[in-house]
């Protein structure tokens, strides 16, 4: 395979790249690290306390690196860490108003950066990209079963 072929990974990588360092740029103002927006986002997304097991399942994320980043987000009164009303042995990451705030805005920069990606698509080519993604997005769960 000649280097100017096509490559999923190619294209996945550099949007990930692209995504990546805007999402880093957004976050600098808060303080708030690469592993750290894991755990606000998925808590601001599913808008519920969450374990931090099943936030690094979620996000396919060691669940050390999490463990790491939810005592910075504890430290930083983002988040607190309360016991799970029906497993004893869990506790549950919830955010605190601030971290509230703080993941609304990540999560409105987010769209923001999408909304500015699919700019460049035709309202046809959107559906037909979404489709085509949703397959390859089904294929990587196959994959990785």
């Amino acid at each position: 395979m000649g280097e100017g072929e096509n490559h999923i990974s190619r294209y996945f990588g550099h949007i990930a790249n692209q995504y990546q360092a805007y999402r880093e740029k957004q976050l600098a103002p808060y303080g708030v690290g690469r592993g750290d927006f894991q755990i606000l986002h998925q808590l601001i997304l599913h808008e519920r306390p969450m374990h931090l097991g099943e936030i690094a399942m979620r996000t396919k994320t060691d669940r050390a690196l999490i463990g790491r980043s939810a005592k910075r987000l504890v430290e930083k009164e983002l988040i607190v860490i309360q016991d799970n009303p029906f497993h004893k042995t869990k506790k549950d990451a919830v955010l605190t108003e601030r971290g509230r705030e703080i993941a609304l805005a990540l999560k409105q920069a987010t769209l923001d950066w999408e909304l500015k990606a699919e700019q460049y698509l035709e309202p046809e080519e959107r559906d037909v990209f979404f489709e085509m993604l949703g397959k390859v997005y089904r294929a990587c769960e196959e994959m990785d079963s």
